[in-house]
């Protein structure tokens, strides 16, 4: 219908990846030692982590827009070592550093969140959320529960007449209903394709079920999305 959102798929792996991203260069314009940020503070630590921020917020962009980019490593590993390092930089400046401040314990639990969207990209891909849509979904019509009007008015038969001092006559013999012929067994199910490149992720639903359904690498699985 013309005029309704499609709605989209995203994972907690994105999310987290996304959110995680937005907020850790967010708070490196924070004070991190003594009302200094991480700008005034680093000359090239700064830098880096904005750089795995943003790589966190287009992992997120990516899957959300479902636009496909063939990279040189697995994306969600790339994910899980992006969070990796961010999340070493920041804890080592956490430990060791004195008056810390907002900003750095910020960038410490966006890194963590970036950490946990690689591993939940890893290890639970189906875990998602739909994001869109034009909300509920118009329910089929179903007849009334009373039962009113559901049924036509049955006609009433015409009473035989009644003759007295004559047997009444026998009912016509009722003819055998025709041998029912055997139904076939149904074919067996053909298994569906592998997708192009075999590698584990959402493809088109080969059954036509659903909109995505989840390759592991070795088989069709029975996670989908709509």
């Amino acid at each position: 219908m013309a005029g309704v959102e499609t709605p989209r798929r995203l994972s907690y792996a994105a999310a987290a990846a996304g959110i995680g991203g937005i907020v850790l260069i967010i708070s490196l314009f924070l004070g991190w030692f003594s009302g200094v940020n991480a700008w005034q503070f680093f000359r090239v630590t700064d830098i880096a982590l904005f750089v795995l921020g943003l790589l966190a917020i287009a992992y997120a962009a990516l899957e959300f827009t479902e636009t496909p980019l063939n990279l040189p490593v697995e994306r969600n590993r790339a994910l899980s070592v992006i969070g990796v390092i961010a999340t070493t930089i920041t804890v080592v400046f956490l430990v060791e550093g004195s008056s810390q401040q907002v900003g750095l314990i910020l960038s410490v639990l966006s890194s963590l969140a970036i950490l946990a969207g690689g591993y939940l990209a890893e290890h639970r891909p189906e875990l998602a959320l739909t994001v869109g849509g034009a909300g509920a979904q118009a329910e089929a019509w179903r007849p009334d529960s009373s039962g009113l009007g559901s049924e036509a008015p049955t006609q009433a038969q015409p009473q035989q007449p009644i003759t007295y001092g004559q047997p009444a006559a026998a009912p016509p013999p009722v003819a055998a209903p025709p041998p029912v012929a055997p139904t076939p067994p149904p074919p067996a199910p053909v298994a569906p394709p592998p997708p192009p490149g075999g590698r584990a992720d959402w493809y088109p639903d080969p059954r036509g079920l659903k909109r995505l359904r989840y390759w592991d690498g070795t088989q069709w699985t029975d996670h989908v999305a709509d």
